[in-house]
This record gives C-alpha cells, structure tokens and sequence, in this order.
C-alpha cells in the first residue's frame, strides 16, 4: 500500500511538472504574429487542447485517489497530496489571487473631436506585445478585464471582433490589473518603453494608477477539460 501511495503521489509531482514546463514555455517564447491559415490554426489549438484535456484528466485521477486516500488510514499522504494539488491550482492560474502590483486603463486618446468615422481598435497584435511586455517587466499574474492571463490563453480575431480566452474584449476604457514583486520598477520601465508609442500610433493611451497597492485578480474562470473542438463556422 505505501509503495503504491508513493507512486501515485510521484506520479502527481510529475504530471503537475509537465503542466508549469507547458506554462513556462508560453511565458519564455517571445510573441509573433499569426501568419497560418484557419485550418492551421484549428490543427494547433487542437494539438494544444489535446495536452491540456490528458493534463486535467491526470489531475481529476489523482484527485480520486486523493478521495480514496481521505477514506483510508494514509491521511498524511492525503494531506500532503491536497496540499501538493490546491499549490498547483494556485500556480496554474485556477484561484483568486491577491499581492502587490499596479492597474493600467487603456483608453482613447481625447482630442476634443469626436468623429464617426474613427473606431478604436486593439489589436491582437498590439495586445501581445503589450502583454509580453509586462512579462519582461516582471509581471507574476495579469487579468484583462475580467479575463486571468494563463499558459494557454490566447488573444485572436474572429469576424473583426477581438477575442481573449474566447471571449470578446471589453469596451474602452479597458482596465488590466498586473501583480508583480517590483511595481515601481515596472511603472519606471513602462513610462520610458516604446509601447506607448505603439499605443499613440493606434490612437490609444496608457494610464498607470493604484501602483504599489494590493490588487485582486479572479481565478481563470473558463472550463480546461475540452471534450472535443467543434468549428464556429456554419
């Protein structure tokens, strides 16, 4: 019995392993532009949901055996597994979480004219490099919106709609709450880095407020077990 609890719970630290070496890939990889058609694109994010599906279902069997475990005499190794699983769903992404940090307002910027004709637009291009550039800063966790950055979360257009975990962005002014260990540091870096450049060009600005100030960001609130994938298309 104790041999076979000790695998279970080797095999826990392992799966739990290969998820944050998913998550730390995605942080690391510098962010490019889309070139790849539709059909490339549904063949990746299938190949991505397929990995993410045999990692939820590694997490799932070992909760059972965590059950099993709360039923038996082995409640140290219970204990430390549930501690083991409630970490990893905090590092994940998957639990509220609060620390230090800074709030930016992406806006548009106010020229005193309002024409018909201008529509305000983030990119998805714009978006990431944004995004990646918080990372490099030394972001620990963002939340767009209401909607918690992860390893696998993905900004596309859809039909000239701009979608964040599937999910259309939020009307102007958009608001992303950063955690970080550093947050003056980061507010210094960011008024000295070029994005805000990239933002005037798109005739957008950036706001930076509540820096230094303990920030609230929501769990990742959309399912990761995915039966399957099924086109949008009609």
């Amino acid at each position: 019995m104790k041999k076979k609890i000790h695998f279970s719970l080797a095999a826990v630290t392992f799966f739990f392993g290969l998820l944050l070496a998913v998550q730390y890939t995605n942080v690391q990889d510098p962010i490019v532009v889309d070139t790849r058609d539709i059909n490339q694109l549904r063949d990746e994010l299938k190949k991505q949901e397929e990995l993410q599906t045999h990692l939820v279902a590694e997490i799932k069997k070992n909760e059972a055996q965590l059950e099993s475990f709360h039923m038996s005499l082995d409640n140290e190794y219970a204990d430390v597994l549930n501690e083991n699983i409630d970490q990893r769903r905090e590092e994940i992404g998957l639990t509220e979480v609060k620390g230090k940090g800074l709030m930016i307002t992406i806006d548009v910027m106010d020229f005193g004219i309002v024409s018909d004709n201008f529509t305000p637009y983030l990119s998805p291009d714009l978006l990431n490099r944004f995004l990646n550039e918080l990372k490099s800063l030394g972001a620990e966790e963002i939340c767009v919106g209401d909607e918690r950055i992860i390893a696998t979360s993905a900004v596309r257009e859809v039909n000239g709609r701009v979608l964040l975990n599937h999910t259309p962005l939020p009307s102007f002014p958009i608001e992303i709450k950063i955690i970080t260990n550093h947050p003056l540091r980061m507010e210094s870096g960011l008024d000295i880095s070029y994005i805000q450049d990239d933002f005037a060009l798109e005739n957008l600005q950036m706001k930076i407020s509540k820096v230094d100030e303990i920030i609230t960001l929501p769990a990742y609130s959309k399912p990761i077990h995915f039966q399957g994938i099924e086109s949008n298309e009609k």
